[in-house]
């Protein structure tokens, strides 16, 4: 059977990072956390001032303060590792082809084919597509790699089956 449209996506480390933060933006778990040890920080910050301990006040509000790009950083750092840990990811060429009912994906680590009613989500940013088949696990596909009608045809699953 031939497929309606195909693309093919290369995973460099620049769309490995972008994926991995879209996703780790989206999970809700993630951020909650993070912002609880925030205001956990500012809240220790503001016990030591009403205690008169002004050298430990600074030293939670500066941390507070530096709390979110240390996260950053870390994050990027733990991305970076992964994915130059992975030698099948380390550039893989993905060539994604999409059927009437299904989408199959080619990679050096072998073929897989998903259903587009057991998909997880689609997520859409001006750049790529995100073809989710779990909450952390999906496809990347660069929309700059893709025809007018694969774009079309791709926002119409995403309105079609995104829970």
């Amino acid at each position: 059977m031939e497929p309606l449209h195909t693309t093919t996506t290369v995973y460099s480390l620049d769309e490995y990072m972008k994926f991995s933060v879209q996703i780790g933006l989206k999970n809700k778990r993630f951020i909650k956390t993070r912002v609880m040890l925030m205001i956990a920080i500012f809240l220790l910050a503001l016990v030591a001032l009403l205690n008169h301990s002004y050298g430990m006040a600074i030293g939670f509000a500066i941390g507070g303060v530096l709390f979110p790009f240390i996260l950053v950083s870390s994050f990027r750092s733990n991305v970076r590792r992964a994915y130059f840990s992975n030698a099948h990811l380390r550039d893989a060429v993905c060539t994604l082809s999409f059927f009437e009912s299904h989408t199959s994906g080619d990679d050096p680590t072998g073929h897989a084919e998903y259903s587009y009613d057991k998909l997880y989500s689609i997520v859409e940013t001006d750049t790529n597509f995100y073809i989710m088949i779990s909450e952390n696990q999906g496809s990347i596909v660069i929309k700059q790699n893709c025809t007018p009608e694969l774009i079309a045809f791709i926002q119409e699953l995403k309105r079609k089956y995104n829970k």
